[in-house]
């Protein structure tokens, strides 16, 4: 019995998976969401719906961060691809047509 080597194309740029179908950095997202929302939760600074309305606002978000993928892209990309294009620099060229 021998083994026959394999070709594995290099170029693609792939995620590991994890757990659950989810990257590391998908993993990484929800956890932090939700130590974040634990913490606002301890936090005796507010009352306690204010504090359950912040813990669910923040948790939704890490969530929707961490999990959200449309057309292969996730929900992270795609702030990430609008910021860049709110940011970009404008210019206005006008020709003279005399």
């Amino acid at each position: 019995m021998s083994l026959d080597a394999a070709r594995v194309p290099l170029f693609l740029e792939l995620d590991d998976v994890v757990a659950w179908g989810c990257s590391a950095t998908d993993l990484l997202c929800v956890f932090a969401g939700a130590v974040l929302s634990w913490w606002l939760y301890l936090t005796p600074a507010f009352p306690a719906e204010i504090r359950v309305a912040l813990c669910a606002l923040t948790l939704s978000v890490a969530l929707a961060f961490g999990l959200v993928r449309s057309e292969g892209i996730t929900l992270r990309e795609w702030v990430a691809i609008a910021g860049r294009f709110a940011a970009r620099a404008r210019v206005l060229v006008i020709e003279d047509d005399r």
